[in-house]
């Protein structure tokens, strides 16, 4: 489940986000809503950081209706920190040594 979630909620940001631009030249909208913990059961956890009320995930929502953006992420530290991380993926891997070659035994 730790490894699939994450995964699934990647691969919906990449559909959406071409769905977005090949729709958007005929008048269609499409935005994805991208919350943290919303106070529901399914989210009863011991750790819940930057846990919303569902009265608030829908205002957020409905904004996000009619401001039409490709993408909204709330609360927004959670997307600052993605974006954070990020930056510090890439540059990590660009000071690294680059691709290592694969060991003689990995090879057998």
């Amino acid at each position: 489940f730790a490894v699939c979630y994450p995964a699934s909620k990647a691969a919906m940001t990449q559909y959406l986000k071409g769905l977005h631009l090949a729709l958007r030249h005929r008048g269609v909208a499409v935005t994805n809503v991208r919350f943290g913990f919303v106070d529901t059961k399914m989210a009863d956890a011991p750790v819940r950081p930057l846990m919303i009320s569902v009265d608030r995930a829908a205002r957020v929502l409905w904004n996000a209706i009619e401001e039409r953006p490709a993408i909204r992420t709330y609360p927004r530290t959670a997307g600052v920190a993605a974006l954070a991380l990020r930056g510090w993926i890439a540059l990590r891997l660009a000071l690294s040594r680059g691709p290592r070659r694969p060991s003689r035994l990995a090879a057998r």
